[in-house]
């Protein structure tokens, strides 16, 4: 059985006229079927694993790919997020670094693992598993571990059973993580780098998530960071909405954005009728994902200023390649660059049903100006508390921000 998560095969071949176009496919010249998991800040690097459970890394603007065997044949090699400087980290057994020559260097030989790395390569964030099995936040600062602290379940108002810290800004200041509740749906929590050079953590769950369904005060039953901004001010969030009542059903599933330095929280509009995960987002705020079943997943984009997220096929019409369906099937977006320019992703090619991971230069692609919306200025122009009251000046607790653009802004008020 193939492996179903992540699993791409780009029988291409690699020429110079692929960086003339909007749309490459990472060379797969051995039919490894390469499984891109992290894009580099910059954008020029690919990681992941393959079909056989190996590791890879890519430079696909020149078209060079190292596959590393796995040492580890149980759970294979696995890179998860890679440096601009071409050095990726994951595991092989335990947490590793490995670049594209195919130097590898264990942080430990402890059970282990590397989540994310930061752009210079010096830090790796990630977790190490317990002789109970569960995992527990930490990061590698030269090659030396620090476990980072982490809540109790009295602290943060719900059932911990772990940590693991998921992804780390470009110069290591903001670290983003997620605890382990009971309902694995891993709620998402923050360490921030101080002058005396620790972390301190941010319990951003608190208030926002239960693990409670009787608790309807709680706006989320689903609160799952899923990437930071490299410049460490955005967190890009998978979210359930909480229902009102014991008699509504009204649970939604979206995406959303959270502004550390606002301290304010955004929800993307949908119409309720698909489940949704964000995957990936850059220094502007612009977060990618996908959304739909397995066979019939869409890529999408969320840009600032704007209240609804669009596929890619609707937003670049004219690269075939990214059409709904027609084209690709289960087109999975996985990451954007820092500064927005370049989005990675992977699809199947609906009559042979090989996968394909692709780079798209949104600088080279023929997208729909909106060039206008981003010019207009969008101001508040209500407030609310989280209960429907309208407030003219901000209340201490969750406040309810509307836009002049239309859309709504959660904001914790301290």
């Amino acid at each position: 059985m193939k492996k179903i998560l992540l699993t791409f095969a780009a029988m291409l071949s690699f020429s110079a006229t692929t960086l003339a176009q909007s749309i490459a496919i990472i060379p797969d010249a051995n039919a490894d079927e390469l499984q891109g998991i992290g894009l580099s800040r910059d954008g020029r690097f690919v990681c992941g694993s393959t079909y056989n459970y190996d590791g890879f890394i890519a430079n696909w603007t020149t078209g060079e790919v190292k596959v590393l065997a796995a040492e580890d044949l149980v759970y294979g090699c696995e890179l998860r997020s890679v440096s601009n400087t071409g050095v990726a980290t994951g595991f092989d057994g335990p947490a590793i670094t490995v670049d594209l020559a195919g130097n590898k260097t264990k942080l430990t030989e402890d059970e282990s693992i590397g989540e994310c790395i930061t752009s210079d390569g010096t830090l790796v964030v990630g977790s190490m598993t317990s002789e109970t099995y569960y995992t527990h936040a930490c990061y590698w600062k030269d090659g030396v571990l620090t476990m980072l602290p982490e809540p109790t379940s009295e602290e943060i108002g719900f059932e911990v059973s772990g940590s693991s810290a998921k992804y780390v800004s470009a110069d290591g200041s903001v670290i983003v993580g997620q605890v382990i509740d009971n309902m694995a749906s891993y709620p998402a929590i923050v360490w921030t780098l101080g002058e005396d050079g620790t972390y301190t953590l941010n319990l951003l769950s608190k208030g926002m998530f239960t693990d409670d369904w009787d608790d309807y005060e709680t706006p989320y039953v689903t609160f799952t960071a899923t990437g930071v901004s490299s410049n460490g001010r955005y967190i890009a969030l998978t979210l359930q909405t909480n229902a009102t009542s014991a008699d509504a059903w009204d649970y939604r599933s979206t995406i959303g954005r959270y502004d550390l330095q606002e301290g304010t929280i955004e929800e993307a509009e949908t119409d309720g009728s698909s489940e949704y995960s964000s995957c990936g987002i850059a220094d502007d705020g612009t977060v990618v994902g996908y959304g739909g079943g397995w066979m019939e997943r869409v890529g999408f984009i969320w840009k600032p200023g704007s209240s609804t997220m669009v596929t890619l096929s609707s937003e670049y019409p004219t690269i075939t390649k990214l059409a709904s369906y027609d084209s690709i099937l289960s087109n999975t977006v996985i990451g954007i660059s820092a500064d927005g320019n370049y989005i990675m992703g992977f699809g199947m090619d609906p009559e042979t049903y090989v996968y394909e991971t692709y780079v798209l230069d949104r600088n080279l692609a023929t997208g729909i100006s909106s060039a206008a919306a981003d010019a207009k200025e969008v101001k508040e122009v209500a407030r609310y508390t989280i209960d429907g009251a309208k407030i003219s000046t901000p209340s201490k607790g969750l406040n309810i921000v509307k836009m002049s653009d239309g859309t709504t802004k959660k904001v914790i008020v301290k």
